[in-house]
């Protein structure tokens, strides 16, 4: 067997080195970075540049942001990121720059000169910036073009970002002669105005009067002038002497509340604004109460809401999740009970309460919030330590409420839930060394929130180290020592042995003396000796009720014995009698 040996280990040896090592198919390490796709970036900067030059701001920002969310290897993030930064720095600009035309024109129609002018020198400022900005974006696409993008593409796009730019300033200069030539040729005026009174109760009139003069100091007549009051617009036209007077009832709740007139340029004279003057306007402000018992609620729960006002108001509720109540109030506490959707979203909710006006009693209005909130529940996974190819497991889930269980196990492993067990399986092809398991726990009371339980567990492929622990076992085995004499006697035990005729008078005599011990150990330890008893089953019941002297003989012969009575061995069955007689003595003799 020895002989036999080093062949039989070189060859599990070799069996071993030449099982495929369990690794990934690829290093990723080893696999090259792979780059955006060239044309597909292309066309996602020719749709920005087409909104763009539409003036789309909010889309071409849209556009821009997806193309700066394109994956790039890392040697080439550098110049893309470059070009989205200056993209996006000349659409803040080109929006600046336009919205300060859009202003600028706007005080040019009013007939305000003097307050274009100031915006759009704002203007060309802005427009010399994205000019510079432009060119830069020139720059960066020449980076990109040698890294691969089309070049027809890229022109495109430049053309259409040069395009809104051109529009800009083609609009900047049309504007600022049209603004000089009307402030050159129209004649200045100014106007002044004076309130009947600077404080008014609610639903009083009030009276605004005035006069338009031209910087020559004459009254222009027959012109409109409009009077505000607060977000209130009144329309008077000069008499002869450029004078005008208007009354309107007050009916704003608030105060104060700026009063000012102005006449807008017809082209024979400027724009012309009145200093401001301010008003106060006397009101009441309502007793209007309403308060939570708590500002947090679980979904498919309710929420109390108290309302008090005050008598004879006409009070409205809006609420979240479609809830809407009115009512006359009588003074009282009003109560309402709000249900939350067991489909609600997490997050702060609006309540508004509000009360109708009521003649110099202004309206009301009371905003609360309430949170709705879900529980996290508590979950303990009983989970091995680690898994084997070609085995089953069961994950036990223990979840703090009542719940469904799913698992979504990685790719190639097999999994199943069966209420709050998990069966886990993982095959003989499965080449990572940890397998990732989500267990998502949805519990059936909608006041709770779902929770996802990550598992990675260490796998160990069983094909993997089978042959490595063959190797082992069958050298452990057969290098193991095996005495010859101890092989002897087990074969001699082993075969049967000729069956040797026992005279009665031998057999009476042994099972007498036997019975003698017994009956001897029954008064000393009180155990009696039952017939289904064997001789070790006899020994295990009177362990530890004889004295620590007696055990170890005791047991020696018992177990010495019960070879004599399987084997039939003559020489040692007159020891045993030698033996039992001599216990009997000690026994009796009460040692």
């Amino acid at each position: 067997m020895r002989r036999l040996l080093p062949p039989v280990v070189l060859a599990l040896l070799v069996f071993v080195l030449a099982q495929p090592s369990l690794v990934r198919h690829v290093d990723p390490s080893l696999v090259p970075e792979a780059g955006p796709d060239a044309f597909a970036l292309a066309r996602l900067y020719m749709s920005y540049s087409s909104y763009l030059a539409s003036f789309n701001f909010s889309q071409a920002r849209g556009i821009l942001a997806n193309a700066s969310a394109a994956y790039v290897p890392e040697r080439l993030r550098l110049a893309y990121r470059r070009m989205n930064e200056l993209l996006d720095s000349y659409t803040s600009t080109l929006n600046r720059s336009k919205a300060l035309l859009d202003l600028a024109e706007a005080f040019y129609v009013r007939g305000d000169c003097n307050a274009s002018l100031a915006v759009l020198r704002n203007a060309s400022t802005s427009i010399r910036v994205a000019e510079t900005q432009y060119y830069d974006v020139e720059a960066a696409v020449s980076v990109l073009r040698s890294l691969g993008l089309p070049g027809e593409a890229l022109n495109q796009v430049l053309s259409r970002l040069r395009a809104a730019l051109d529009a800009l300033e083609e609009r900047y200069y049309r504007l600022l002669d049209e603004v000089q030539r009307a402030s050159d040729t129209s004649i200045g005026a100014s106007l002044e105005i004076e309130v009947s009174r600077t404080e008014v109760f609610y639903g009083e009139y009030l009276g605004v009067s005035g006069r338009l003069v031209s910087v020559y100091g004459w009254g222009v007549a027959g012109r409109p002038v409009y009077v505000y009051f607060g977000s209130e617009k009144y329309t008077v036209v000069t008499d002869g002497d450029g004078r005008f007077s208007v009354w309107f009832p007050v009916r704003v709740y608030q105060t104060p509340v700026r009063v000012y007139a102005e006449f807008l340029s017809d082209g024979v004279y400027k724009y012309a604004r009145s200093p401001e003057v301010y008003v106060n306007v006397v009101f009441f402000k309502p007793t209007l109460e309403a308060w939570l018992d708590n500002s947090t609620c679980l979904p498919g729960r309710s929420f109390s809401l108290h309302v008090r006002a005050e008598e004879g108001l006409e009070v409205a509720v809006d609420g979240p999740f479609g809830f809407n109540a009115s009512f006359i109030s009588d003074g009282s506490i009003h109560n309402f009970s709000v249900p939350v959707p067991a489909s609600a979203r997490e997050g702060l909710y609006t309540i508004r309460v509000t009360s109708s006006p009521l003649g110099r009693i202004a309206p009301g209005l009371v905003s609360l919030s309430v949170k709705v909130a879900r529980l996290t529940p508590r979950v303990e996974v009983s989970a091995p330590s680690f898994l084997l190819t070609g085995f089953t497991y069961t994950l036990s889930v223990s979840p703090s409420v009542e719940s469904r269980v799913d698992v979504y196990p990685a790719p190639g492993v097999f999994a199943s839930a069966t209420g709050y067990n998990v069966s886990l399986s993982v095959p003989y092809t499965y080449l990572d060394r940890s397998v990732r398991v989500v267990l998502h726990i949805s519990p059936l009371d909608p006041g709770y929130r779902d929770v996802d339980v990550e598992l990675e567990l260490p796998v160990y492929n069983t094909l993997a180290f089978l042959p490595a622990v063959g190797v082992t076992l069958l050298a452990f085995l057969v290098m193991l020592p095996r005495p010859v004499e101890a092989i002897r006697a087990r074969r001699v035990a082993e075969e049967p042995q000729p069956a040797r005729a026992v005279t009665a008078r031998e057999e009476e005599g042994l099972k007498g003396l036997f019975q003698s011990l017994v009956q001897l150990l029954e008064r000393v330890t009180g155990v009696r000796f039952e017939p289904s008893y064997t001789l070790r089953e006899y020994l295990s019941a009177i362990k530890g009720r004889v004295s620590e002297a007696l055990w170890a003989p005791v047991r020696s012969f018992m177990l010495k014995l019960e070879v004599v009575l399987y084997s039939q061995l003559e020489g040692e069955r007159h020891l045993i009698e030698r033996i039992i007689r001599a216990f009997t003595s000690i026994l009796g003799g009460g040692g």
